[in-house]
């Protein structure tokens, strides 16, 4: 992992424990960018401070959150950021405070399936996840870490593919890609699909809205193109 200026473009440090890292993120409510935590391939999540200086020429993680089964696949910072829900590849949902290595909540059962990517709702308190069985799956946040049974979002396809979705600035429609090339629209309210777009020939794997024009939407997709509709 490595973080850079973004204003000289130059690297300024380095982070590795040897193993892959699937997922990164800042800290939300740190804007000078000190700490961040990652979900790696060897099942754990590390959290570093770039504040520190190195361990001879390694810098280690300051904390290590080490209770998944396999490979972890998405970190989605919760509850006025206090907590963030991270996701692996056996099949469970897990609830940490930030800088506390001990779950505080567990979700699995057997018919889940792996949950591949994450988005947060912007105005309730509330996680959309890309589950591998070709749905959208909704957990609620705060005192209550649960499924909302009552939402799930159908009518695309992800199967093999760790296809980003993306919530309106409104919280009113959700975004998500297409293994077959499509960009899908749903009413957050109904769940109810409002269009499926032809975005390309090959998978499209991300999606995003305008931060403050939520009529504009970039996809990206295997191919390498990015557009930008309206």
């Amino acid at each position: 992992m490595k973080v850079w200026d973004t204003e000289t473009g130059v690297c300024v440090g380095r982070y590795s424990t040897g193993s892959t890292p699937h997922v990164v993120r800042w800290h939300p409510d740190d804007p000078s960018g000190s700490e961040f935590v990652a979900g790696m391939h060897d099942n754990k999540i590390v959290q570093f401070d770039v504040r520190l200086p190195p361990n001879g020429e390694k810098k280690n993680p300051i904390q290590e959150y080490d209770h998944h089964l396999g490979p972890v696949n998405t970190i989605t910072f919760c509850d006025a950021n206090r907590r963030f829900i991270s996701t692996s590849d056996d099949k469970s949902l897990r609830a940490w405070e930030f800088g506390i290595p001990v779950p505080i909540k567990l979700i699995s059962d057997p018919g889940m399936f792996p949950l591949v990517a994450s988005a947060p709702h912007p105005t309730k308190a509330a996680v959309l996840m890309q589950s591998a069985d070709n749905t959208i799956k909704v957990y609620n946040t705060g005192e209550k870490i649960r499924g909302n049974r009552k939402k799930e979002f159908r009518g695309h396809n992800n199967a093999g593919y760790a296809i980003d979705i993306a919530v309106s600035p409104d919280g009113g429609v959700v975004a998500s890609g297409d293994s077959g090339g499509y960009v899908c629209f749903w009413d957050y309210k109904t769940c109810k699909m409002w269009h499926k777009i032809k975005a390309s020939e090959g998978a499209v794997v991300a999606t995003a809205w305008h931060p403050r024009e939520s009529s504009k939407v970039v996809t990206g997709d295997l191919d390498g193109v990015v557009k930008y509709w309206d």
